[in-house]
């Protein structure tokens, strides 16, 4: 996926820098030059580990917050949600956003316009037996075909949320 190539090219990015910094060092015989480049690496790793670790850390807060007021502000959750840039997400971010705004939707009273966004949180959360957010997935894609009149598929749906939802959980 594409955030996986993103990551892939900023570590090919910090290895030519170090590999051309490496050269550099190596050539030069100041050792003022040497401290110099040296701390322009520091700098320059520093800036990308704080870049990359503050913008998943803002993300997930982001999440967290729009799961916490779900229940009793759906619209803002929504809001929320929509502010997050999709392709910024990590595969399991991607997931729990996807369901959170499936969820987000319902709850405000929208109705899903297509089943794609339910199915990147299906998609991730198939595998698991007993999982509460594959339960939910499940749901929420009953309510689109529900909301679509295709109750046979809508059934199916919510008879695989009831069996992946654990005893002691409740599904909403």
């Amino acid at each position: 996926d594409i955030f996986h190539s993103i990551k892939i090219l900023k570590v090919i990015s910090i290895i030519i820098f170090t590999k051309f910094v490496t050269f550099t060092f190596r050539i030069s015989k100041n050792i003022k030059m040497r401290q110099y480049l040296l701390n322009i690496i520091l700098l320059f790793l520093g800036f990308t580990i704080i870049y990359s670790c503050s913008r998943h850390q803002q993300i997930n807060r982001t999440i967290f917050l729009a799961d916490s007021i779900m229940e009793y502000q759906p619209d803002s959750a929504f809001k929320l949600l929509k502010t997050i840039n999709q392709t910024d997400l990590s595969v399991s971010e991607n997931a729990k956003y996807a369901l959170l705004l499936a969820q987000a939707q319902d709850k405000a009273g929208h109705q899903l316009i297509n089943d794609s966004l339910i199915l990147i949180a299906i998609n991730h959360y198939d595998h698991l037996l007993k999982d509460n957010n594959k339960a939910k997935a499940y749901f929420y894609l009953g309510r689109f075909y529900q909301n679509n009149n295709d109750y046979a598929k809508a059934i199916n749906s919510y008879l695989i949320a009831e069996k992946a939802t654990s005893d002691h959980d409740t599904l909403l």
